[in-house]
């Protein structure tokens, strides 16, 4: 009976779509997860607190009432700042803490990204003022190599002494904590680390180690905050950094000893990132086919396994990732296809906030004729934000005879984020030619414990659909919105609402050769 309910579901998309190229089939009836609202959320590298001039480093103005506004379009969001350089910042002109050189010269080239600063208060009351303009929410990498280590050069690592000889020391934690609460920066939580996986072993700190920095940093915010009022804790943070050993297999030494962190994360970069690390200038074709490739799905099932494994009701998020970084293409049309194929794995497993690497990618060169003109990272995000619920909907992606599954189509979807009926679709088209798309709805009802396929609704469901092209190639920063440059107010960043393209119904949505397309469906 199942068999052939499914034989007539085939046979009435077929019918119904015509002469659709690929058939989209949303199950809108039982989400397969559900996300949380600050979904789309972006990173800021905590590097830019080097002393100097702040608008040198962000790369922009963080006093800009233009790109302030033009943030703020995004709410609700995620601040992560955090990054490459967070074992390398001290917090205070005044204090005197540091990492030892023995630990220093075994991270990453140049300790980190950086030498080891004291952060200016001041330069931190930028970013705090530009959080609280925007309506952002911050999360803050603290240092995680600030310890009491056993031997004064460093040299060593914790090798040798065990947990209670290498402890992490807060103190300075607590200064900047204790200055976050009294400025009143609106904190969503704190990090412990960057990427630990890539440092752990070199210094000899073990993952029950640092289970016990993350109970240090729990209790310490229990003290700070009195009121009740206490930020997450989130990590461990691993990922990223493209290390033997790094990745998925380097969660597990971690969440095996359950840390008390309230929100679990990891790092995703579909590609090895950064010409300095001689992996080359990526080109569009190879981002497409990264988006196509099951690089992403196999990472973030690692990775939820872990979770599943050992702490199943802790929520997780992908606290920093993209295609790659420090490449040309990072704020390209091309970095869109694995932004889409990045929320569809992330949602299909669960985890429910992805913040992009980096934001400074998704707003305008700060100077030049596109000064007001936001990068497609930016619409993209904007229209997530817009049009995406937080319940996550499977789609199928079927051929036009709706037999086999479609190849070089990249699908998310979600519910309305207005809370009626119908699902939104995302999809990158990464075929050579333009492809006509069906989206068609499915419900599952049943009794007893069987269900059954249900009506597929098409006829006279509304549809309204965004297409975002790219200007010129996908290797470019400007794009149109159903053949029209989106609007922004140029004095104060606000994005006005996007005029969709509305049709009688989903059945054939044409979507040129490496577009991507919003596609809503209201039953």
């Amino acid at each position: 009976t199942m068999r052939l309910a499914a034989v007539g579901l085939v046979a009435a998309i077929a019918a119904a779509s015509g002469d659709a190229d690929v058939r989209l089939v949303v199950d809108t009836a039982t989400p397969i997860a559900h996300v949380d609202q600050r979904e789309v959320s972006v990173t800021w590298d905590i590097y830019a607190l080097q002393p100097g001039p702040m608008e040198r480093k962000a790369p922009f103005d963080l006093a800009d009432p233009f790109l302030r506004g033009l943030v703020a379009n995004l709410q609700p969001f995620v601040l992560r700042i955090s990054g490459t350089g967070c074992e390398n910042v001290i917090f205070g002109t005044n204090s005197t803490q540091t990492v030892p050189e023995g630990v220093i010269k075994v991270l990453r080239p140049g300790g980190g990204g950086t030498s080891p600063f004291n952060a200016r208060p001041s330069d931190w009351d930028q970013v705090v003022a530009f959080a609280n303009a925007t309506g952002a929410e911050m999360v803050v990498g603290l240092n995680m190599l600030l310890r009491k280590w056993p031997r004064s050069g460093g040299e060593g690592g914790c090798g040798g002494v065990g947990e209670a000889g290498c402890l992490w020391d807060s103190t300075n934690a607590r200064a900047w904590i204790e200055h976050n609460r009294d400025v009143g920066a609106p904190i969503y939580g704190y990090e412990l680390g960057n990427e630990p996986g890539c440092f752990m072993p070199e210094v000899n700190l073990t993952g029950d180690m640092a289970a016990a920095d993350f109970g240090s940093l729990k209790g310490l915010l229990g003290e700070v905050y009195s009121d009740g009022r206490t930020p997450m804790v989130l990590g461990p943070d691993v990922g990223g950094c493209w290390k033997g050993g790094q990745g998925p297999r380097s969660i597990e030494p971690i969440l095996s000893h359950r840390p008390p962190v309230d929100i679990i994360t990891f790092h995703h970069y579909v590609l090895p990132g950064s010409t300095k690390n001689g992996h080359g200038v990526y080109t569009p074709a190879q981002f497409a086919a990264a988006a196509l490739s099951n690089i992403t799905r196999s990472t973030v099932e690692s990775y939820a396994a872990a979770q599943h494994a050992y702490m199943p009701s802790t929520p997780m998020w992908l606290g920093e990732g993209a295609t790659t970084y420090s490449q040309p293409l990072d704020n390209s049309f091309a970095s869109l296809y694995n932004f889409i194929g990045i929320l569809s794995e992330t949602g299909r497993a669960g985890v429910s906030v992805f913040a992009k690497q980096s934001l400074s990618d998704l707003l305008p060169p700060a100077s030049g004729p596109n000064h007001a003109t936001p990068t497609p990272p930016f619409w993209a995000a904007l229209l997530w934000k817009r049009l995406m619920g937080q319940r996550v909907l499977a789609v199928e992606a079927l051929q036009g005879d709706g037999t086999e599954n479609a190849d070089s189509v990249v699908v998310a979807g979600r519910s309305r984020k207005d809370g009626n009926p119908g699902a939104v679709v995302a999809l990158v088209n990464l075929a050579a030619t333009a492809r006509t798309i069906s989206l068609t709805s499915r419900s599952r009802v049943g009794n007893a414990g069987t269900p059954s396929l249900s009506r597929t609704q098409v006829a006279g469901s509304a549809c309204e659909v965004y297409v975002l092209a790219a200007v010129g190639n996908a290797s470019g920063t400007e794009l149109t919105v159903n053949g029209a440059a989106p609007a922004v107010d140029a004095t104060t960043g606000k994005v006005p609402p996007i005029p969709p393209r509305t049709l009688p119904n989903c059945d054939a949505v044409p979507v040129p050769s490496g577009a991507v397309a919003f596609v809503v469906l209201r039953s």
